[in-house]
């Protein structure tokens, strides 16, 4: 049986619903004490059904107040010499590098920017209970 944690850390939480704009690089890992602290106090449950997930229930690319999509604010927030399409917001060239897997891509199809938690995952843990306008705030 497959099963998901419920009452997640509030720093982790608050990272993962505030409207804060998100950090180009990860914050640093906790103390090895403060992570068993935390992974103690998780509970588990039983997933939420998948009926009625569906991709586009996320508002990913969401268009931002610069006329910018999500997407492309990312790309140029956290890459370097990024140049883009004339009279467009979208990256011609640059280059991304990648904390978790210490590579760098200057091909911009091959630049990842996506989700700390899948969609599906989310969906099972609580986003089906969630307003459109709350998923899309959060993603």
């Amino acid at each position: 049986m497959r099963r998901i944690l419920v009452g997640l850390p509030a720093a982790l939480l608050l990272t993962a619903v505030s409207g804060a704009p998100a950090l180009a690089d990860p914050p640093a890992p906790p103390s090895a004490a403060t992570a068993r602290t935390e992974l103690a106090a998780l509970t588990v449950a039983t997933p939420h059904s998948m009926n009625g997930y569906a991709r586009d229930k996320f508002d990913i690319w969401a268009e931002q107040a610069d006329g910018c999509t999500t997407r492309q604010d990312v790309l140029a927030r956290d890459g370097k010499n990024v140049e883009d399409k004339p009279d467009s917001c979208q990256p011609a060239s640059g280059s991304w590098y990648s904390v978790y897997d210490d590579t760098t891509v200057t091909d911009v199809a091959k630049a990842t920017i996506d989700h700390m938690v899948p969609l599906a995952e989310a969906w099972r843990s609580g986003a089906d209970t969630w307003t459109a306008a709350r998923r899309s705030a959060t993603t």
